[in-house]
C-alpha cells in the first residue's frame, strides 16, 4: 500500500509547470529588450575608452614590466616580471653582441628549444610552464627566465630588450645587466651606477602584507645525538632457542644471532578476489574542487569533519534544492567517471538522513529516469521509487527510521531481470529489507542525492559482491587451516575493525558494515589454540595499505623460521628534545623478510615502524624518528626500545646488526643577528641567520594566524620572545621549530588593516607599543613583564592632530631605534593632508610627539632606523633620509621598482639597508648607505 502523504510530496501537479513556463516567456521578453538598449550603450563606451586607454596604456605596459640579463659561462639568462593588471605578450626578444652581430627571436622562428632556447613561465603561486614560441602570455604576477643556451660564447652582450604587445599597444623594454645571482650568496657585485646589490633569495615572500624584524636575538637551534646501548637490555625474547647465541660488544654495538626458531610465517598475502567497481571516504581532499565530483543542483558541500564518526564527508545543505535529474528536484553527486556493470552489483553508503528524501541513486544519464533506494526522513520510512516521466513508488517499509541518525544503505540491483533489494542498517545493528522487481529504465550511472531534503554521506562503495563483509581465506603451506582459527582486522590507528573465526573451509567472514574503506589495514591470525601466528600489513603485500568490502583475500602461511631481537638504549637527560628514535643496519645471510617495531610507552604495544624485503647479503638501513611526545620514549628514564624481527623460509639464517642506538634532535639555544619574515597571505613566519655566505633559512613557525595586512610581529630583546598581534590580540612565543603561540594580552589587539607594533625597552622592562589599525586612530601598549595593557587610547586627542591609519593613504611602516629605546610609525594627517611619523619612547611610556611632518609621500614600502636619520623608501619611487628639521632624497639607482606593501626595508648595518622585495619574488636587495 502506498504511504499517501510521502507520495503527495514527491508527485508534483502540471498546473505550477505551465504557469512557471508563461512567465518565463514574459521575462524573457522584457530581458531582451534590455540587452539591446544595453549593447547601443556598450558600444559607444567601448569607442570612447578605447580612444583615451590607447593613450595612457603604453606608459603603464612599460612601467609595470621589469627585469634583467646576466651571463654565466657561455648561456645568456634573461629574467622578466610582470605587475600590469592584464595579461600581455612577449612577441620578441633582441640582443645585440659586442662582436657587432645581433640575435633576434621571435613567432616566425618556430621552436624555441630548436633553437636551444629555454622558457619557463612561474605563476604567482609557484607552478611553472614550460613554453616553446612565441608570443609569450605574461599574466600580473607572473615572472618569464629566457635561457639561450651557449649564446654567449666567445662574445657579451651589450644591450637586451624585448617587445610586449597588449594590443592596440606595443612597447619595447630595454633590460638592465646583473651579475651572477645564487641563493643565499653575497658574491654580487653592482653596476656602478646603483646605489643596491642583490644579496640573496628568502625561501618565500608574497605579493602583499609580508612582515620583517631585523636585529640579534636569541634563538634555538636542532642539533642530533646518539643514544647509549644499555648492555644489559639486549635480548633474544619471546621464545627460548636452541643454538641462539648473542654478544655485543660496547665498541662496535654490533649485535649477532645465530639460526630462528622454527615457526609458522607469512609467505605471501594476495587479493584473491577483487569485486571493487568504485570507492571513496572523502578523505584527504574535497572531490568536488578537485574535479573528481560533479552535481547536478543542489548546495553540495565537502568537509573534513562531518562523515561517519567525525571522519570526511559530503552533504547536501538546500531543502529547496533544484537544477537535479528527474523532474529536477532530485538533485545529485556523483563520481565525474561513473559507469555500473551490466551483470548483478551492489551500491553501499553511510547516510545521515536529515530532512525529505535521501537517496542512493541509479539513473539514465541522457534522460533522468531514475531508480532511488530512499531514506524518508519527514516520514520515518523506508522506500524504493522510480521516476519514469512522474515519481512512483514501488515498495515501502513504514515509521522505521529516525531523522538526523546515521544509516547504512545497501542497494542490490540486478540489470538483467530488475530485481532491487534495499538493505538498511542501524548502529545497533538493526536490519530492514525491502525488496521489488521493475524493469522500465535501464541505468547507466550512480549517486547519492535528495530530493526537498538535506543529508550527509559517507564511505560510498560499488561492487559486484557484497561489501558488507570481507572474507579471508588462511592457508598453511598450500592448505587451508579449517575452522578455529582467528583473523582480526586492524586500520592503521590500532582499531580493530572486525574479527571472527575461520569455517571449515580456512575462511573467516568479517563485517565490515560500517567500515567498508580501511587504511593502514593489516591482520593478526592466531592458530586454533589463540597463539599469535603473525602480522599481515597490506602495504607490504598489497602494493596499498588499503582493504575493501566485498572483496576476498588469502593469507598464504609456510612452516619458516623466526628470529626477534629487543635492543634498549638510553637517551640523554636535561636536553630539550624535539624528536626521537633509531637508526639500525642489518645484514642477513638468507632472504626473507623483516619487520622494525617500536615500543609505545604510552600505548603499551609495539608500534610499527615497517616491513622490509631483504635479500641474501643485503644490508637494510632503517631510520625513523618520531616527535618526542609520541610516546616512543619512556620518559621516566628516557629509554628507547626497538623490536627486530626476521623471518625466511629458507631454513636456519643469521642477522647481523649495526645498531647506531638511538637518535635524538635536540634544541640549543645562539644569539645571532637575525631576520624574521611573516610570509603575507600564508601564517607562517620565516627565520633567517646571516653569515659570510649570505641569508640562511633555519626553519618556520606556523602563527596560525592569516597575514593579510591585519597582523603583525616584532621581537622582544629584554624576554627574547617574537610578539604577534592579530584581531585577537598579542601573542608570544620562543623562537623554535615547534614553537607555541601563547595568548598574553587580549585588550590590546589589531583592528585591521594597518595595523604597525615596535617593542620598545629600557635596561629592566619591555613593552610593545600597537597602532591598532583598522581606519582608526587608536593605540595601546603592553608591559611585557607583566603582560598588561597599560596604555591605550587615540592618538587624535594626545597629538590635537586628526590622524588615522587607513592604507588608502599610508601604508604600515613603522622603525625603531637599533637598541630598541625609541619606536617611529608612519601614519596620515586629515589635518594637514599628508603623512607624518610621530614617535614614542620606553623611557616616558604613554607619551606621543610629532618627530616630523615633512615626509615626501604616503605609500611608503619601508621605514627603518639608522645612526643618521630614518630612511623612507616609497612606492614606485626612491630612498629619503629623514629627520626632525628636513628631508632628503639620496641619490643613485635603485636595481628594482618598490611596488606595494608587502616590500620592506630595514636597518643592517652602518653601511647598508636591507630592502626585502616581496611582489611574489624572493629578493633581498643591499642598499648602500656608507
Amino acid at each position: 500500500m502506498l504511504h499517501g502523504p510521502s507520495q503527495y510530496r514527491r508527485c508534483r501537479g502540471i498546473g505550477s509547470l505551465v504557469g512557471a513556463v508563461i512567465i518565463a516567456v514574459i521575462l524573457l521578453a522584457i530581458i531582451g529588450f534590455f540587452i539591446a538598449i544595453m549593447d547601443l550603450i556598450n558600444s559607444y563606451t567601448e569607442t570612447v575608452m578605447q580612444l583615451t586607454g590607447e593613450r595612457a596604456t603604453t606608459s603603464l605596459l612599460a612601467g609595470g614590466v621589469t627585469g634583467y640579463w646576466l651571463e654565466i659561462g657561455s648561456n645568456l639568462y634573461i629574467h622578466l616580471e610582470s605587475r600590469h593588471p592584464e595579461t600581455i605578450l612577449v612577441t620578441s626578444l633582441t640582443v645585440v653582441w659586442d662582436d657587432t652581430s645581433y640575435t633576434i627571436v621571435d613567432r616566425n622562428n618556430g621552436s624555441l628549444a630548436a633553437l636551444d632556447i629555454s622558457a619557463t613561465l612561474t605563476s604567482p603561486t609557484g607552478s611553472t610552464t614550460t613554453v616553446d614560441n612565441f608570443p609569450i602570455p605574461l599574466g600580473p604576477g607572473y615572472t618569464l627566465d629566457i635561457t639561450l643556451n651557449g649564446y654567449a660564447a666567445g662574445r657579451d652582450a651589450v644591450t637586451v630588450s624585448l617587445t610586449l604587445s597588449a594590443s592596440p599597444v606595443v612597447a619595447v623594454i630595454p633590460l638592465k645587466n646583473y651579475y651572477d645571482i645564487y641563493p643565499n650568496v653575497t658574491q654580487f657585485t653592482a653596476n656602478v651606477n646603483t646605489i643596491t646589490s642583490l644579496y640573496a633569495e628568502l625561501n618565500a615572500t608574497s605579493l602583499d602584507w609580508t612582515q620583517t624584524w631585523l636585529g640579534t636575538l636569541t634563538a634555538y637551534h636542532q642539533q642530533q645525538g646518539i643514544g647509549i646501548i644499555d648492555a644489559d637490555k639486549v635480548y633474544v625474547f619471546g621464545e627460548v632457542v636452541s643454538g641462539t647465541y648473542k654478544s655485543l660488544s660496547n665498541a662496535d654495538k654490533d649485535l649477532y644471532v645465530v639460526e630462528g626458531i622454527q615457526t609458522i610465517v607469512v609467505d605471501n598475502f594476495t587479493l584473491s578476489q577483487n569485486n571493487l567497481i568504485y570507492a571513496i571516504d572523502f578523505e584527504g581532499s574535497d572531490p568536488f574542487a578537485g574535479g573528481e565530483w560533479s552535481t547536478r543542483g543542489g548546495t553540495w558541500i565537502w568537509r573534513d569533519d562531518i562523515g561517519y564518526g567525525g571522519t570526511a564527508g559530503i552533504g547536501q545543505i538546500d531543502n529547496n534544492a533544484v537544477g537535479g535529474i528527474a523532474d529536477g528536484y532530485e538533485v545529485i553527486a556523483f563520481p565525474t567517471i561513473n559507469t555500473i556493470p551490466n551483470k548483478p552489483f551492489y551500491m553501499m553508503v553511510h547516510v545521515y538522513a536529515e530532512t525529505g528524501f535521501d537517496d542512493l541513486v541509479l539513473y539514465e544519464s541522457n534522460t533522468g529516469y531514475a531508480y532511488c533506494y530512499t531514506l524518508d526522513a519527514d516520514g520515518n520510512d523506508i522506500e524504493i521509487w522510480r521516476y519514469y516521466g512522474r515519481w512512483g513508488r514501488l515498495g515501502v517499509i513504514n515509521n522505521e527510521i529516525t531523522a538526523y541518525t546515521w544509516y547504512t544503505s545497501l542497494a542490490y540491483y540486478d540489470p538483467n531481470t530488475g530485481y532491487m533489494k534495499f538493505t538498511v542498517i542501524d548502529e545497533a545493528k538493526n536490519v530492514w529489507v525491502l525488496e521489488v522487481t521493475d524493469d522500465t529504465i535501464f541505468p547507466d550511472s550512480f549517486a547519492v542525492g535528495t530530493y526537498e531534503g538535506t543529508a550527509i554521506f559517507d564511505n560510498l562503495i560499488v561492487s559486484l559482491a557484497n561489501p558488507r563483509f570481507l572474507n579471508i581465506t588462511v592457508l598453511l603451506d598450500g592448505v587451508s587451516v579449517g575452522s578455529g582459527w582467528i583473523v582480526e582486522l586492524y586500520d592503521g590507528n590500532g582499531n580493530l575493525i572486525a574479527s571472527n573465526t575461520t569455517n571449515a573451509d580456512g575462511i573467516a567472514v568479517l563485517d565490515v558494515t560500517w567500515r567498508p574503506i580501511i587504511h593502514g589495514a593489516y591482520l593478526l591470525i592466531y592458530d586454533n589454540n589463540g597463539v599469535l601466528v603473525d602480522r599481515v600489513d597490506a602495504s607490504f603485500y598489497l602494493g596499498t595499505d588499503k582493504m575493501y568490502g566485498g572483496n576476498a583475500y588469502t593469507v598464504n602461511l609456510v612452516t619458516g623460521y623466526r628470529t626477534r631481537v629487543t635492543v634498549s638504549s638510553v637517551v640523554p637527560a636535561g636536553l630539550q628534545l624535539l624528536s626521537v628514535g633509531a637508526r639500525y643496519t642489518i645484514l642477513a645471510n638468507v632472504s626473507g623478510t623483516l619487520r622494525l617495531y617500536f615500543y609505545n610507552w604510552t600505548s603499551d604495544v609495539w608500534q610499527p615502524v615497517g616491513i622490509y624485503s631483504v635479500g641474501a647479503g643485503d644490508y637494510i638501513d632503517v631510520r625513523k624518528s618520531y616527535p618526542v611526545n609520541s610516546g616512543i620514549m619512556n620518559t621516566a628514564n628516557n629509554t628507547v626500545s626497538l623490536r627486530i624481527v626476521f623471518e625466511t623460509t629458507s631454513g636456519p639464517s643469521s642477522i647481523s646488526i649495526d645498531m647506531e642506538n638511538a637518535i635524538y634532535e635536540y634544541l640549543v639555544t645562539s644569539t645571532f643577528q637575525a631576520l624574521l619574515v611573516a610570509v603575507g597571505g600564508s601564517s607562517r613566519i620565516d627565520l633567517y641567520s646571516f653569515t659570510a655566505n649570505g641569508v640562511i633559512y633555519e626553519y618556520s613557525l606556523n602563527a596560525y594566524t592569516m597575514f593579510d595586512g591585519s597582523a603583525a610581529i616584532a621581537y622582544d630583546i629584554y624576554h627574547n620572545v617574537v610578539l604577534l598581534v592579530n584581531t585577537t590580540g598579542v601573542y608570544a612565543a620562543k623562537l623554535k621549530p615547534d614553537a607555541n603561540f601563547t595568548l598574553v594580552a587580549t585588550a590590546c589587539s589589531s583592528l585591521g588593516r594597518g595595523v604597525e607594533v615596535e617593542a620598545i625597552n629600557t635596561t629592566n622592562n619591555s613593552y610593545l607599543v600597537v597602532l591598532r589599525g583598522g581606519d582608526s586612530d587608536e593605540y595601546c601598549i603592553v608591559d611585557l613583564s607583566t603582560n598588561t595593557t597599560i596604555v591605550a587610547g587615540s592618538l587624535s586627542a594626545y597629538l590635537n592632530e586628526n590622524i588615522v591609519l587607513n592604507v588608502t593613504y599610508v601604508y604600515p611602516a613603522s622603525a625603531h631605534s637599533e637598541d630598541q629605546a625609541d619606536a617611529y610609525f608612519l601614519v596620515y594627517s586629515l589635518d594637514r593632508n599628508t603623512p607624518i611619523i610621530i614617535n614614542t619612547s620606553a623611557s616616558s611610556v604613554g607619551s606621543w610627539s610629532i618627530y616630523t611632518s615633512k615626509v615626501p609621500g604616503g605609500h611608503s614600502l619601508g621605514l627603518t632606523w639608522t645612526p643618521s636619520g630614518l630612511q623612507l623608501l616609497l612606492e614606485r619611487g626612491s630612498l629619503y633620509l629623514v629627520n626632525q628639521w628636513n628631508t632628503t632624497r639620496i641619490p643613485g639607482l635603485l636595481d628594482f621598482i618598490p611596488w606595494g606593501p608587502g616590500d620592506r626595508l630595514e636597518y643592517y648595518n652602518a653601511t647598508h639597508l636591507l630592502f626585502v622585495r616581496a611582489d611574489a619574488t624572493r629578493e633581498v636587495w643591499l642598499i648602500g648607505i656608507g
